[in-house]
């Protein structure tokens, strides 16, 4: 970001969202609104330091639904290269016929805080790619 004074600022780094205090969006919101103008306010960013920082040991679980209005399924994705809107190729259905899906929500869980038994989640085959 370049500064009024023309003073180049990079802001780095991540937060780990778990490790912020209780009222920590309320303090940032403040903060942030009194600092927009400088490259500080990026720190005070929800988008940023709400993100949560996957673990290595931390199995990643996307919700997907197959139309706007569709029921959602929960998929493991093998890469972190998702993300929610984004169109995906998954196996349905006992013959695991091939369809495109959309990603509403990517989680980060450990293997004991799974949905179901992981033994029997189906996998994220690949992106969907229009027209291929």
């Amino acid at each position: 970001m370049r500064l009024q004074s023309g003073k180049v600022c990079t802001v780095a780094g991540s937060f780990d969202k778990y490790g912020l205090p209780d009222d920590w969006e309320d303090f940032a919101e403040k903060v942030s609104g009194l600092m927009r103008n400088n490259c500080i306010g990026e720190l005070l960013d929800s988008s940023l330091y709400g993100k949560v920082k996957r673990r290595k040991t931390d199995l990643i679980f996307c919700k997907v639904t197959f139309d706007d209005y569709g029921q959602a399924y929960t998929y493991l994705a093998d890469t972190e290269d998702y993300e929610p809107g984004e169109e995906v190729i998954v196996p349905v259905g006992s013959d695991n016929r091939e369809t495109v899906a959309r990603i509403d929500s990517i989680e980060y869980l450990q293997p004991e805080d799974a949905p179901f038994p992981v033994e029997k989640a189906k996998h994220i085959l690949r992106k969907y790619t229009h027209g291929v």
